[in-house]
């Protein structure tokens, strides 16, 4: 292990930066690289040098975020009149 990552959990990575030239710099040895698989990319195990891969995250959707949003907004507004949530002791 070379101590670099680069690890991709939000959206597509090939839509983001240049997904190739990070799976070329893995296979060489370069940086270790984890990402989301999405549509007919190669499985795990077929890919060579320091990769990891995994299915996207179905908990990524519009309501999953729109929920954490509110919990967060409403964590810090009941924090700021001095009446906080979800206290862990």
């Amino acid at each position: 292990m070379n101590g670099n990552a680069l690890i991709n959990v939000i959206k597509n990575p090939v839509e983001i930066y240049n997904h190739d030239l990070m799976i070329k710099r893995a296979e060489n040895g370069e940086i270790s690289y984890a990402f989301e698989l999405h549509g007919d990319q190669k499985k795990m195990y077929e890919y060579k040098g320091n990769i990891m891969t995994t299915a996207p995250y179905a908990f990524f959707t519009k309501e999953a975020i729109d929920r954490l949003i509110a919990i967060w907004c409403d964590n810090v507004t009941l924090l700021a009149n001095n009446n906080p949530q979800n206290v862990v002791e």
